[in-house]
């Protein structure tokens, strides 16, 4: 599938605060969470990175 535009959630990059792993994420690898925050995970150390958080 070709992606024209995206929404709200886009990709991006992002630096994992435990490893300093340098990640570039696609809206594949987001993960919405209870309290509305979006997140990846680090395929280095499993450390789980807020990317959006949602207005409350």
């Amino acid at each position: 599938m070709i992606i024209r535009k995206y929404g709200k959630i886009k990709p991006g990059k992002v630096k994992c605060s435990e490893c300093d792993a340098l990640l570039k994420y696609d809206v594949d690898d987001i993960k919405q969470y209870m309290w509305g925050d979006y997140r990846v995970e680090c395929p280095i150390c499993g450390n789980m990175i807020t990317v959006y958080k949602e207005v409350r």
